[in-house]
């Protein structure tokens, strides 16, 4: 009785009732983007700026998404680690600055979720716009605009002309009519 005790407690020690949920390794060198679907426990691991990195979903719920970012643990100082908690949803992103530089290095969006699982996009930022160009002030002439105000002011009147030679015609035509009635009846 007592083997079987003991054989009992040892299977219950070394059975993981716990389940750690799913690792999805991301790659941002094949793709800027990802959207991922987690349930609650799953992680998203990355490489990112020459470390690792990951993102645990610790809770959902409808509308809404808690999340855990562990940034630089491929350091071997994995006891000082401590990971940034947050909550996001439609109106609420994460910027993660893993290099704590003040740049964005990831964008985490949420996407949608219900009681046990979320939709999670993940994506670099865009980057600068290396064919920007910036064109001098002086391309943008105030004269420019003064030059098309006047053409609307003529625009305008040439219209207000024409309807008014149109309904002065009008009133003449119909006073000429009412004049010949007028005539015919005498």
């Amino acid at each position: 009785m007592k083997k079987g005790l003991a054989l009992f407690i040892i299977l219950l020690l070394t059975i993981n009732l716990v389940s750690a949920g799913e690792t999805f390794r991301l790659d941002f060198t094949t793709s800027p983007a990802y959207t991922v679907g987690l349930n609650e426990g799953d992680r998203v691991e990355f490489k990112l700026k020459d470390s690792l990195h990951t993102i645990i979903l610790k809770e959902t719920a409808q509308g809404n998404a808690d999340i855990a970012i562990f940034t630089n643990i491929s350091d071997n100082n994995l006891d000082l680690k401590v990971p940034i908690y947050t909550k996001i949803n439609s109106q609420k992103f994460v910027r993660v600055d893993v290099e704590k530089d003040g740049e964005t290095d990831l964008n985490i969006i949420y996407q949608n979720s219900n009681s046990s699982s979320a939709s999670i996009l993940f994506q670099l930022p865009i980057g600068p716009n290396k064919n920007l160009e910036v064109f001098p002030e002086n391309q943008f002439k105030k004269d420019n605009m003064v030059k098309n105000l006047l053409y609307l002011f003529i625009v305008l009147i040439v219209v207000f002309g024409l309807i008014f030679f149109i309904l002065k015609r009008k009133a003449k035509e119909t006073l000429e009519a009412v004049e010949n009635k007028e005539k015919e009846t005498e």
